[in-house]
């Protein structure tokens, strides 16, 4: 099974984040979903190389896998918004506390 250069490939999308404030957390998360798809990723690679899968069968399968990251991800930004809220929440609470 062909190994994917997933580091090169996170490499190259945190360059293109510039100074975002959310870069590190991205490249994190997309590292992690690569990594727990890089056997179907590598497999699909493999197929469509050696010519089991047509273009479009591959396209299609990437499109599939690339769903499935982008949900992870998103998954991921929603627990950290959550989680964002509480401390929020947490915070201007104990406002109200003090105030009273």
């Amino acid at each position: 099974m062909m190994a994917l250069p997933i580091e090169q490939i996170l490499n190259t999308v945190s360059d293109g984040l510039a100074d975002s404030p959310v870069k590190q957390a991205l490249c994190e998360g997309l590292g992690q979903c690569l990594n727990q798809q890089g056997e179907n990723l590598s497999m699909l690679v493999e197929a469509k190389n050696n010519g089991e899968l047509s273009a479009e069968e591959f396209q299609v399968e990437l499109e599939r896998e690339k769903q499935i990251a982008e949900a992870e991800l998103l998954t991921q930004a929603i627990a950290g918004k959550v989680e964002v809220q509480k401390i929020v929440n947490e915070a201007f609470g104990l406002l109200v506390k003090m105030a009273l």
